[in-house]
């Protein structure tokens, strides 16, 4: 298994990967995710992930085993505005390895990819944002030394 920068040639994989995440993440709340299925859902995924894919400031790493793409890592560069101490924030959008291939460290292997390229590129910190009742991720995160350290709430009008 090699975890390695995703490739525009990668999108229709890592299509399919970042739309199974959402699909996931709906269990946890219906109302503020779309579903995985929804043709306009598809088509602004793949134009976001393109878009993310051909930036300097983000990069999507991926898991290769035996030439089939199982696991994904979404990284960004953000710049705060000068009122944060801190500006250079590195932010993880999503970790997502296929439930069959969870459990042997592989989302742990891509998010370190993520840091690494984030201490690279002089990220001061990161964030990340997880649901509250998905506690294998928090304690994944926890494992790889993230703390709590901000409450996110949602009011659906």
């Amino acid at each position: 298994m090699i975890i390695r920068t995703a490739k525009i040639k990668d999108l229709p994989a890592v299509l399919k990967l970042d739309l199974m995440l959402k699909k996931d993440q709906n269990r946890y709340n219906k109302k503020y995710f779309a579903l995985a299925g929804e043709k306009s859902l598809v088509k602004e995924t793949k134009k976001f992930l393109k878009g993310k894919l051909n930036s300097k400031k983000s990069r999507i790493f991926i898991a290769e085993a035996n030439g089939k793409i199982i696991g994904i890592c979404m990284a960004e560069l953000e710049k705060r505005p000068p009122i944060f101490k801190y500006r250079n924030n590195g932010f993880i959008e999503s970790v997502y390895v296929l439930p069959v291939f969870r459990g042997k460290g592989i989302g742990t292997l891509l998010l370190k990819s993520a840091i690494k390229w984030l201490k690279k590129n002089k990220m001061s910190f990161i964030t990340l944002a997880v649901h509250e009742q998905n506690i294998p991720a928090i304690n994944a995160y926890k494992k790889s030394g993230f703390v709590n350290f901000f409450n996110k709430m949602l009011k659906v009008l």
